[in-house]
């Protein structure tokens, strides 16, 4: 199974200042020393997210690990400056943003949402990760508009018009947030029954018949939780197939609750072995089993890397990654 899920990212929204000064130059010095910095590491930030869908892992954790580095030290350049007088709270609002982002970056969000859930290989625990980067995102956020608020009024007390331009790399991290969090939010569902039916595959490799009847029971829960969760994610225009592509995975699966494994289950007696007379239905069935779960699953994920390679620019100087998208079951 894969289970890869993206996440947003704690991507910033900074649009360059065009400054007009009035009266004072060094006030306008003090606030393009802070959008310099920030601009610098939105470049960073879009390259960590083309190496991360265009490039191995490998390499895009050294790029992550970059941008780490880069926080701290823009985070130490700004914690010496002598704040400027009538600072309106920008320098400690931008040395908190810095923070909490690092924060997010080092965190392990895995291991801390398995120690919540009790579990690392289950659904939960993804479901988990996803709400814990959520809110770690959300408190970036709120400080980085604290900062622009600082700024704002900075501003006005010495005198300066801001004016604001879109730099190169706004419209670019507005839209990997966008696709980010829409593949996020549909592999959410997907994952949801494929969790369920590794259960039940669980169970049967171990000739847990009566546990296989149980994880059957949730699976056909799952499929209900999924289709009302990919239901409540809003359309985007870059997507043609991940979405359709979704609904059909999870579809199988609801046939596969249905009607695959109670004809899977019907051929085990109670001590897990297979009855004579239904080997034939077992095959067929587990046939039928491996080779749809394993088309709808390859065609999602097909759908879903493609979406993201569309939209998501490419990085020059990437190291191609062969991986082809498709994926094993359990």
């Amino acid at each position: 199974m894969n289970k890869y899920i993206l996440t947003p990212l704690l991507f910033l929204v900074f649009s360059s200042l065009g400054l007009q000064a009035q009266t004072f130059n060094e006030p306008v010095d003090y606030i393009r020393f802070f959008n310099k910095e920030f601009v610098n590491m939105q470049q960073l930030q879009v390259e960590y997210s083309s190496y991360l869908v265009h490039s191995r892992t490998e390499v895009a954790d050294q790029k992550r690990a970059q941008l780490d580095l880069l926080i701290t030290q823009i985070q130490r350049k700004f914690s010496k400056v002598t704040a400027f007088e009538e600072d309106h709270g920008i320098k400690e609002s931008a040395v908190k943003t810095l923070s909490l982002m690092k924060a997010s970056i080092e965190r392990d969000y895995l291991t801390v949402a398995a120690g919540e859930t009790g579990c690392t290989e289950c659904f939960e625990t993804v479901e988990k990760e996803s709400q814990l980067s959520d809110k770690d995102s959300d408190e970036v956020g709120k400080a980085m508009k604290s900062m622009q608020d600082n700024i704002k009024k900075f501003a006005k007390t010495h005198e300066i018009d801001l004016v604001y331009d879109e730099n190169e790399f706004n419209k670019t991290i507005v839209k990997i947030n966008k696709i980010n969090t829409y593949v996020r939010d549909i592999d959410l569902a997907t994952l949801q029954v494929q969790y369920a039916d590794g259960d039940i595959i669980k169970a049967l490799n171990e000739k847990d018949i009566e546990g296989a009847k149980a994880a059957l029971k949730k699976l056909g829960q799952a499929v209900n939780e999924a289709s009302k969760r990919l239901k409540k994610v809003e359309d985007i225009k870059e997507d043609a197939t991940c979405y359709s592509q979704a609904e059909r995975l999870i579809e199988f699966y609801k046939g596969a609750h249905k009607e695959i494994y109670p004809q899977i289950l019907s051929a085990f007696k109670k001590d897990g072995s297979v009855i004579n007379e239904k080997v034939d239905t077992y095959n067929k069935y587990i046939n039928k089993l491996n080779n749809g779960g394993n088309n709808a699953i390859n065609k999602y994920y097909q759908a879903k890397n493609n979406l993201l390679q569309r939209n998501i620019p490419k990085p020059a100087n990437a190291v191609e990654d062969n991986n082809d998208g498709k994926t094993k079951r359990l």
